[in-house]
């Protein structure tokens, strides 16, 4: 594959997520692509660990905050990226190859602005099945497996490919998202109001690897939490007009701005 980069944005949380993290990057790595990996942390946890991998650049980015501003480091690393193409993806996420590959020609032939490439369907591994692939690195053992989608209906996250002009002119990633939030519906919502083209596989799913998860308690979480869910509802609410003008005026961070002229 030809003019497409895949960039990570990560902060190992826990043992789970380190394994993960080497387990992922391995698979990425035999798809002969460049991969821009970003670890935003206190501590560089994934330094040690990179030489191992050929076609990753690594990069630290010393972060004291609790919470990890993960829509920030996307558009870092959309910047950081010359391909026309970005593939953004989740430090536990599977999927075979030839997805990919078919994901990229569905982006080009349709010029949408996203696609995810699978069919909707995120299956979520257990401790046990993850633990088996970490292992084996086995795809077919996977695909083998009775495994419960993540949700009912259709998803938006875990992987997404964009056009890389195109998305950073809509605003990139919306930066008032900060830590996990509904900021994967915010991204699909916004491109589609603002009369772009998002896009699904037909087939295919993607696998999540087990990880435990770090449940942030307080009211700063909650109250960020709730701020998230108030700038969810307002774009989801907007015109395509409205939503144009509310990308220009409040969403394109100053990195972006800045960058434009370039693009």
């Amino acid at each position: 594959m030809n003019n497409i980069t895949i960039v990570l944005p990560i902060r190992i949380e826990n043992e789970d997520r380190l394994e993960n993290v080497k387990t992922v990057l391995l698979w990425l790595d035999k798809m002969d692509v460049p991969i821009i990996l970003l670890e935003a942390d206190k501590t560089p946890y994934l330094k040690g660990i990179i030489a191992k991998y050929k076609h990753v650049t690594y990069h630290f980015v010393k972060d004291p905050n609790d919470v990890f501003h993960r829509t920030k480091y996307i558009n870092m690393l959309l910047l950081m990226s010359s391909t026309d193409m970005v593939a953004v993806w989740d430090a536990d996420i599977i999927l075979p190859k030839l997805q990919l590959k078919h994901a990229v020609e569905l982006m080009i032939e349709h010029h949408a602005t996203i696609v995810y490439p699978y069919n909707g369907k995120i299956l979520m591994l257990s401790q046990k099945q993850s633990k088996t692939f970490r292992k084996t690195n086995n795809l077919f053992s996977l695909q083998s497996m009775s495994i419960n989608p993540l949700m009912g209906r259709t998803a938006c996250g875990g992987v997404y490919i964009v056009n890389r002009k195109k998305y950073l002119l809509l605003g990139g990633d919306n930066e008032k998202f900060i830590g996990w939030g509904p900021e994967d519906a915010e991204r699909l919502h916004r491109i589609q109001i603002a009369g772009e083209i998002a896009l699904w596989l037909n087939t295919g799913v993607i696998y999540h690897l087990y990880h435990q998860r770090t449940e942030h308690e307080g009211a700063n979480f909650y109250a960020n939490l709730l701020t998230m869910r108030k700038e969810f509802v307002k774009v989801c609410s907007l015109n395509r007009e409205e939503m144009l003008a509310y990308i220009q005026n409040e969403l394109v961070p100053t990195q972006i701005r800045n960058h434009e002229q370039h693009i």
